[in-house]
This record gives C-alpha cells, structure tokens and sequence, in this order.
C-alpha cells in the first residue's frame, strides 16, 4: 500500500504497489529491519489484534500503538498510540522464540539469524569465538535509545541479554557492554539473577 511508505534503513528494500507474500513481508521486516514491511503488518493486523496478541503472550508492557516513520515521510493512518517495550519483556520474547514451543519459533529464528543488520552484537562478539558465539539478535535504534536483545552460546549454554543505551547512538559502546557482559558469563558463570539496584537499572 503506498500509504505505508517512509524512508527505510539502509540496503532494505521492499516496494510499494508491488505484490508480496505475507512470509516475506515478515522476513523483512526483521532481517532488513524494514519500516514499510512493519507499518503494511502493522495495517493487515491492526493495532489491537497485535496488542491483544502480546498480551495473551503474557506482554503486558509491550503495546505498539502507531506505524514506523522514518526520517520525514509520515505513513498514512500513522495511529495515536504509543510504542512501548522494557529490556524485560524483549529479552522475554526472544527466550521465548529459542525455546522452540511454537510452530512460527523457527520461521522467526532463520529471520534473526539472516538479518542484515551486524553492526551491533555480531560485531561484538565474532571475534570471541570459538569460547563465545553469536546465534542470533534484533537490534534497534531511534532518536531515543539504541539497543539490541542478542543470543549468544557459552559452551552448551544458550543466553539472552538485551543493551540498551537512552539518549544515544554510540554503537561502539553498545558493542563493549555485550561484549564485556558475555566475557563475563565465560568467565563466571550466570549473572546473579537478583534484581540490580534502582540506579543501575536507569543508567
């Protein structure tokens, strides 16, 4: 739907007036972290069928109330809402993806292993192999915050963290925090699963 168009990231690709199957404007949407593919999802779903989704998935702080635009080109029925997850819940979705209880898991998992998008926890952790090795992430980045929830293999452990940064756009920084925290986890076990401190959890 042309209605659906704003600018997209770099290298993504997908068409307006043009036929797609709903697979592959899945697919794109999560490899190519394609703003037309999610706001064309977003229009064939609508907000409060994915919403309610989320919330039998047991999301309860994750809420998507408006399409995706990019630099200036608005899409049109943008919504009124707010986008809204934690580092939780979007840590929660991908433990949830690698556990394998649904049919769609693996459909999802050949998307996040084939994105485009390496800059953030690949790049992080390639070099740390064979000791650690990276299966897989989703990375984002808007005027706001930049994150990346990313699994990665410890031995025969399989782990799932989410960085984010507020008020950012140091990929550099990002890196080292996933690359110091995995370090971490090859060299002493899990991180203590108590809750951080209040001060912690805002920085």
């Amino acid at each position: 739907d042309p209605g659906n168009f704003t600018e997209n990231a770099q290298g993504a690709k997908i068409f307006v007036d043009k036929t797609y199957t709903l697979r592959e404007v899945m697919v794109r949407m999560i490899t190519e972290s394609n703003n037309i593919a999610t706001n064309q999802l977003i229009d064939y779903m609508g907000h409060d069928t994915i919403n309610q989704a989320l919330k039998a998935e047991g999301f309860t702080k994750t809420t998507v109330g408006h399409k995706l635009v990019s630099d200036s080109t608005y899409p049109k029925s943008m919504g009124a809402g707010k986008n809204v997850s934690t580092a939780d819940e979007l840590t929660q979705m991908m433990m949830r993806i690698y556990s394998f209880t649904k049919e769609s898991d693996e459909e999802i998992l050949n998307a996040l292993v084939g994105q485009y998008d390496l800059d953030f926890g690949y790049r992080a952790l390639v070099k740390e192999k064979p000791n650690i090795f990276w299966i897989g992430e989703k990375t984002g980045q808007n005027s706001s915050v930049i994150g990346s929830t990313v699994a990665f293999l410890v031995g025969d452990e399989r782990y799932v963290m989410t960085v984010t940064i507020d008020k950012s756009a140091n990929q550099g920084r990002l890196r080292q925090i996933i690359r110091d925290t995995a370090r971490h986890v090859l060299e002493h076990g899990p991180l203590d699963q108590k809750p951080a401190p209040k001060i912690a959890r805002n920085i």
